[in-house]
């Protein structure tokens, strides 16, 4: 009898597991940009804001999101003041297949592969930053901005 019980409540535990994740999919899909993974980047002494550009995203149900990325001068990122030879760190919400990091001098919109230099350039400026990222449900592009004092 107290076998009983105890199968009994492992299965009720498992059908209420199975029935959060189909809602939580449910939810995923309806809103996308919430479901996709983060990317938080931090410097010595800041956090900087980052901006979700563009994304295809696949669900565990098989729903499909696409956002289609907008023009780089149409993408107005939150820029953050940092001190040059400061040190950025990527931090990604699940873990990535790929990373392409790129930085684009004061606007300029012409992009190039920073080759693993995450550490904030000493001349005074404006740097705009493309993440591409990719995971095991998808690919997102980040952008982040920041001004170099």
């Amino acid at each position: 009898m107290r076998i009983r019980k105890y199968i009994i409540g492992i299965v009720l535990l498992a059908l209420a597991g199975a029935a959060a994740f189909c809602v939580k999919e449910l939810i995923d899909v309806r809103h996308p940009e919430y479901a996709v993974a983060r990317l938080t980047v931090t410097a010595d002494t800041a956090e900087v804001p980052v901006t979700i550009a563009g994304f295809d995203w696949d669900f565990a149900l098989g729903g499909e999101a696409h956002k289609e990325a907008p023009d780089v001068g149409e993408i107005y990122p939150v820029p953050a003041s940092l001190l040059g030879g400061e040190t950025l760190s990527l931090l990604f919400s699940q873990p990535t297949l790929a990373i392409e990091v790129k930085r684009s001098e004061s606007y300029s919109y012409s992009f190039y592969d920073i080759n693993g230099d995450l550490e904030v350039p000493y001349d005074n400026g404006d740097d705009l930053y493309e993440v591409s990222a990719e995971y095991r449900q998808g690919k997102v592009l980040y952008y982040f901005y920041i001004v170099v004092e």
